[in-house]
């Protein structure tokens, strides 16, 4: 770079650096909280994820089109701060464990 400059433009820097400063100060939310974050509906779905089905299972056992699994999926990964079925999966073990049963 000439001048010695950062490469950085206009003010996303200094919003970056201050998100990531409230990430690290905030606290993870509890289980409590995530669980009470997602419908009856997505408890049913992520307990179904959580057992290992597919999405043509969830959508069978729930009589439900596959679409709206991936729909319910879709905000459960979002409501979880996940990025895949494996870590939802996970996630809500880990949840079931704590607080006996997400259904």
């Amino acid at each position: 770079m000439l001048g010695g400059g950062t490469g950085r433009t206009g003010s996303a820097a200094p919003r970056l650096a201050a998100l990531a400063g409230q990430e690290r100060n905030s606290a993870p939310p509890s289980a409590e909280g995530l669980l009470d974050s997602l419908t009856n509906r997505e408890r049913e779905v992520v307990a179904l994820l959580a057992d290992g089905q597919n999405n043509r299972g969830i959508a069978r056992r729930l009589n439900i089109s596959e679409r709206m699994v991936r729909n319910h999926l879709s905000r459960i990964f979002l409501k979880l701060g996940v990025q895949d079925r494996l870590r939802a999966a996970l996630v809500a073990r880990r949840l079931m464990g704590l607080s006996g049963d997400l259904a």
